[in-house]
């Protein structure tokens, strides 16, 4: 009887341990077939991610395109085995927009979800059972959405123009929610834009009601903007213009201000483009610079005094041009043989030719050698050298010229305490550059938090970007991964990239 007894215990006992083993069992398989398919998601998100850096585009665009369209693309990615649902030969046009062109991305916003869902997962004991759940929902549209380059901004939003519309400054970088796969953006007295990896153009800050795609824009591939005018080139080498056209600033051989964007005429095969305050700035592919718009202060450099100029103009002597930028009054101009020249507005010495006289025919600065970047705030300038320093100029009451002091400056000085610098950028007082390691640092003038150093104090000499986090007070922690920047008035944008 005792036996019996025994007996029935222990088979009483095995059936739920059984049960266990059976589950564990099952759980273990499941989880062994997830953590391939999360490596697989893995090894894809990272082809797409190189894809996109060498193209500036991704292999399947967000709108319309079949597999088959970009099969020569396509089979330089490797995709992961399992994704059955994805038909390698399309059946129908509907069918095959949305395999191929929403999953995909659906899969991509996966990828990146489940890496920092990985990074998570590490700091509490590797619990994976989260985003095991997330990646076996068939509900995609459930998932965050994290994409790869995004938009952050900081300092004033008086006019929106940190695409938040609660009309707050911000000391920090912040993410602008409803910009997604950006590639450049622009920023200027209190509007900015972003172009996308589609070509298309959306605008935010004074006058606008919310983020607004620019209708009528395809294949654009530059955008620039002024105190209250706008420019964008197309692929073709054809600029467009619109907004305030008071001093013939749009190029379109009028003065009427223009809602929807026009194409400026006699000008081609133009590859750059830069806004001053109330002019323009193109450059062709043979080096020449052509300008349009206000010239009271000779900033359109075609050596002839006259207040402004509806049309495009030649801004004579410079012929090799490889980059250019307009500030508030005044222009610059790297040529080929990295050498700076500038010309228009100087009463602050934002020329760095000495003196404070205006030129309204291009200079060169001397003691400028090896430059490979140039930058106009709206009275100071900057110049980037091949060995990663950094010169500036002109105005320097809010230390927007790094040097240490608030004199102003009408010859070149080294900015303090930076190095290994790979692009530069000029705002109103204030300026930013960004480093080879894909951080950023900034000076000048802060009163909006514009540095987004989260202070508001002015700063003589750079300080890093810092990220807007919990108990900054305690960790300060530099933004990173930042792809490009550019400065407004009082305000910063910067693209980043999510790793």
């Amino acid at each position: 009887m005792r036996i019996i007894k025994i007996l029935l215990i222990i088979i009483f006992l095995s059936i739920p341990l059984t049960i266990f083993l059976r589950i564990n069992a099952k759980q273990s398989m499941l989880q062994s077939f997830d953590k391939q398919r999360i490596t697989d998601l893995e090894v894809f998100r990272i082809a797409v991610d190189s894809y996109f850096k060498n193209n500036g585009h991704y292999p399947i665009l967000d709108e319309g395109g079949c597999l088959e369209d970009y099969k020569k693309e396509f089979t330089q990615i490797l995709v992961p085995l399992y994704l059955d649902f994805i038909p390698q030969d399309p059946v129908g046009d509907s069918y095959c927009y949305f395999y191929q062109t929403k999953n995909q991305g659906e899969l991509y916003k996966l990828a990146v979800y489940l890496q920092i869902e990985t990074e998570k997962s590490e700091k509490d004991g590797g619990n994976l059972s989260h985003y095991y759940e997330v990646f076996n929902t068939k509900e995609t549209e459930q998932i965050i959405n994290y994409l790869d380059h995004y938009v952050m901004s900081w300092g004033n939003n008086e006019f929106n123009q940190l695409g938040s519309e609660n009309g707050k400054y911000r000391k920090g970088p912040g993410l602008i929610e409803k910009l997604h796969n950006i590639k450049a953006i622009a920023a200027g007295g209190s509007n900015s834009l972003a172009l996308t990896a589609q070509g298309e153009v959306y605008i935010w800050g004074e006058g606008q009601t919310s983020i607004t795609l620019v209708k009528d824009l395809k294949k654009i591939k530059a955008i620039a903007v002024g105190e209250n005018h706008f420019l964008v080139l197309d692929e073709e080498g054809k600029v467009y213009t619109w907004g305030d056209n008071s001093k013939g600033q749009l190029g379109d051989s009028t003065k009427t201000n223009r809602n929807e964007p026009v194409e400026v005429k006699n000008i081609s095969e133009i590859e750059d483009i830069a806004a001053g305050s109330s002019f323009s700035l193109a450059l062709s592919t043979d080096g020449s610079v052509y300008s349009w718009g206000n010239n009271d202060r000779g900033q359109l450099g075609d050596g002839v005094p006259s207040p402004e100029r509806v049309s495009p103009v030649r801004v004579i002597e410079i012929r090799n041009a490889q980059k250019i930028a307009a500030g508030y009054g005044h222009g610059l101009a790297l040529t080929k043989d990295n050498k700076v020249y500038s010309w228009g507005y100087n009463q602050y010495g934002q020329l760095g030719d000495k003196s404070i006289q205006d030129k309204n025919i291009p200079l060169e600065i001397k003691g400028l050698d090896n430059i490979v970047d140039i930058a106009a705030g709206d009275f100071h300038s900057l110049a980037l050298r091949k060995d990663g320093l950094i010169f500036a100029w002109g105005y320097n009451e809010y230390g927007e010229l790094g040097d240490g002091s608030i004199i102003n400056r009408s010859a070149p000085v080294i900015v303090k305490d930076i190095s290994g610098i790979e692009s530069i950028e000029a705002g109103g007082s204030h300026s930013l550059a960004k480093t080879f390691d894909n951080e950023i640092y900034s000076w000048g003038y802060n009163y909006f938090g514009q540095l987004g150093d989260l202070t508001t104090a002015d700063r003589r000499v750079p300080v890093k970007v810092l990220k807007e986090k919990f108990l900054n007070f305690l960790i300060k922690e530099p933004l990173d991964n930042v792809i490009s920047v550019s400065v407004g008035k009082d305000f910063s944008l910067a693209i980043r990239e999510e790793k």
